[in-house]
């Protein structure tokens, strides 16, 4: 039987899904608080509040049932963290934003997917190296053409 410590079985702090539920109820709850400064209206008549205080209230409610399905049960311990990835994907979104305005929107994605692609053990160039081309097309079309976002494609 785990060691208890202040009436909180110490097996419950160790566990994702506290956790987890911890998260999701303090960034709901900071959200909502950060919503107080705008109009919320009503279902009819929408505010710029509205669906941010409506979404923050979920993550909160859904935080919650995590958290007290984590205090009711033994769930999985938090395992040592995979730097790998997290080095890797974290290194793409710095090179995404230092790279999209002085080099546009084609050259900024390719480089954010070839630095990111290292991230998984199972990485292959040529799978890369299309996947990024293939992506920088896709944004390309959906962002500049089909939404119309005043973006360059490509600025040398």
């Amino acid at each position: 039987m785990p060691a208890k410590k202040g009436g909180i079985c110490m097996g419950v702090l160790r566990s994702r899904d506290f956790w987890s539920g911890m998260s999701f109820v303090a960034i709901g709850l900071w959200f909502l608080w950060r919503g107080q400064d705008y109009r919320f209206g009503s279902a009819a008549a929408m505010g710029p509040g509205y669906f941010p205080v409506l979404i923050a209230l979920a993550l909160a409610l859904v935080g919650l049932v995590i958290l007290l399905k984590a205090l009711r049960s033994h769930g999985a311990a938090i395992e040592r963290p995979v730097l790998r990835p997290l080095v890797f994907v974290l290194a793409a979104i710095v090179v995404f934003a230092l790279s999209i305005e002085r080099f546009g929107l084609v050259p900024a994605t390719i480089a954010a997917i070839m630095v990111a692609s290292p991230a998984s053990r199972e990485f292959r160039w040529g799978e890369s190296v299309a996947l990024a081309l293939g992506m920088a097309v896709f944004g390309a079309i959906v962002f500049v053409y089909a939404l119309s976002q005043n973006m360059p494609l490509v600025r040398f």
